[in-house]
């Protein structure tokens, strides 16, 4: 059966082909063989001829004998193979092959442990994975900045809901540090009752708070303090946060960061407001009452010294390093050339620009809507930075609308002119919208890059390309959405919401500071004088 299965195998087929073409090359090579039935044996042939013949056959035993040996060797081959395997395994659960995996995990392990720590951020909002301004922000302190954690670890043993969340703050807090560099530094206070470390906590503003009806309060605050061991500890400069409240886990790196930045800069930079908005408050003549300051000052403030600059000033102060321009509508020759000024020498700017501001729309008794101030733009300084804007365009989007509902029980329909920026209009490698997921916007204007410009323009905030520029009149005084698809038509381009601008740029007054109107004016009155 062995030599059936080996003649049938691919190597039996292969022996028998090579043989059979040596032995046809021999015989070949011999005069023909015939059968001699002649009563004389006339074509009987010579015993020289004879041995040949037999020595083909001969040579054909041996090959056949050949492949059978070859194939003795092939599974003796694989006999011998399947005997290591097992000796392997065999080896594995030896005692001394288990010693030697021990042994290569110890190593593994060793040589882990002196590598970077890998984490993976699993949370649904990926709370933990900290923004590249964080990690620029703590990597670049000057100096090191110490983080101390009150929290009543002991006190909350049978308080699982608040330790799971204490946890989560300390590895959020230890992700910070290692950003760091070395730059900040963590330390986990427990303060217990009548101990130093209650007292630490109640000279830096740290109060326990009440958990359930006359129980214990509990710790639960962070110090940010300047780590400089020359100065004494009353005088160094510290921040506190009293209490991390559970609600607001989804800013803690938000609020941690603005501790950082209050200590490492005590000295706030300067924000100066320019606007014609009351967004710092004011007063409403329509109503006759005092208007509340937008929430968004509030945020800046924590952060920053917000000083509002009138609208008809002449000069920007050099001590303010960013200008933020709202709403900028109706400004003088003198207050343009004074922005110009400070982006001139160097100055931070953030422009707001508004075709139609939905804020600066009044309702008259009759329900009308009245424009007042809708517009706004920069003459001749958007030019000279190398952008292009026409303020009398609003950017509608059929991709991006959103469906807002325009009255009480009136069913939600789609507004082109209220957009809805998801990741896709957004730049995804940019820090500033990098981690952004979804803006509301209403009645924005479009941003182009000017022709022969000198400087660089980065688009952030784009619409989809199933867009158009609609006249802003058009949105003005809308109550059916839906009339605005009767004049939409795509223009199938992407255009730019919102952009950073940099590079070299000239001023927009090369001539100098223009000439004030009352300057003018005296001016004026001096000529027609001396002509008299």
């Amino acid at each position: 059966m062995t030599k059936i299965k080996f003649l049938f195998s691919a190597t039996g087929l292969l022996t028998v082909a090579v043989a059979l073409l040596v032995s046809v090359g021999l015989i070949s090579a011999l005069p023909s063989i015939r059968i001699d039935l002649t009563e004389d044996d006339l074509f009987s042939l010579a015993d020289g001829t004879r041995n040949i013949v037999s020595i083909c056959f001969s040579l054909l035993h041996l090959l056949a004998r050949g492949s059978l040996r070859a194939l003795s060797l092939l599974k003796l081959r694989k006999r011998t193979r399947r005997r290591l395997a097992m000796t392997k395994i065999k080896f594995l659960f030896s005692g001394t092959g288990l010693l030697t995996v021990a042994v290569a995990l110890l190593v593994s392990v060793g040589l882990i442990s002196a590598l970077p720590s890998i984490r993976i951020d699993l949370t649904e909002d990926d709370l933990f994975s900290l923004a590249d301004g964080t990690r620029n922000i703590v990597y670049g302190l000057e100096e090191p900045i110490e983080l101390l954690f009150f929290y009543s670890e002991s006190a909350t043993e049978d308080q699982p809901q608040i330790r799971s969340y204490g946890t989560r703050v300390q590895e959020l807090l230890r992700e910070i540090v290692i950003a760091s560099g070395g730059n900040l530094v963590l330390s986990i206070v427990d303060p217990e009752p009548f101990s130093e470390e209650e007292d630490l906590a109640t000279q830096y503003g740290v109060q326990p708070v009440p958990v359930t009806q006359g129980g214990q309060g509990i710790y639960f605050g962070l110090v940010a303090v300047e780590l400089d061991n020359e100065k004494a500890p009353a005088l160094r400069v510290s921040e506190t946060m009293p209490l991390i409240r559970p609600d607001q886990e989804q800013f803690l790196e938000y609020e941690f960061m603005q501790l950082v930045t209050r200590v490492a800069n005590p000295d706030l930079k300067v924000v100066g407001l320019l606007t014609t908005l009351d967004i710092d408050g004011g007063f409403d003549p329509m109503t006759g009452q005092a208007t509340q300051q937008w929430m968004i000052t509030d945020y800046i403030r924590q952060l920053y010294d917000l000083r509002r600059i009138e609208t008809d000033t002449e000069i920007i102060e050099e001590d303010v390093d960013i200008l933020m321009i709202v709403h900028p509508e109706g400004l003088s020759e003198q207050t343009l050339y004074a922005i110009d000024q400070h982006v001139m020498r160097g100055g931070e700017t953030f422009v707001f620009l508004d075709p139609t501001a939905d804020s600066m729309v009044s309702r008259s008794e009759r329900g009308s809507m009245i424009p007042a101030g809708m517009r706004s733009d920069l003459p001749g300084l958007l030019e000279a930075w190398g952008v292009d804007y026409a303020s009398d365009k609003v950017l509608t989007d059929n991709t991006l609308a959103l469906r807002v509902q325009m009255g009480q029980g009136s069913r939600p329909v789609a507004h082109i002119g209220m957009i809805g920026a998801n990741r896709t209009a957004l730049a995804g490698d940019d820090i500033i919208t990098r981690r952004l997921e979804n803006l509301n916007l209403s009645s924005v204007g479009a941003l182009a890059p000017r022709d022969g410009a000198t400087t660089r323009f980065e688009p952030l905030i784009q619409s989809s390309s199933d867009a158009m520029l609609m006249n802003a009149s058009l949105l003005e005084d809308v109550l059916d959405p839906s009339v605005l698809f009767d004049e939409f038509v795509s223009a199938n381009e992407r255009y730019t919401i919102a952009a950073r601008v940099s590079g070299v740029i000239s001023s927009a007054f090369p001539e100098g500071r223009p000439v004030s109107q009352d300057a003018a004016a005296d001016t004026s009155e001096e000529e027609t004088e001396a002509d008299d």
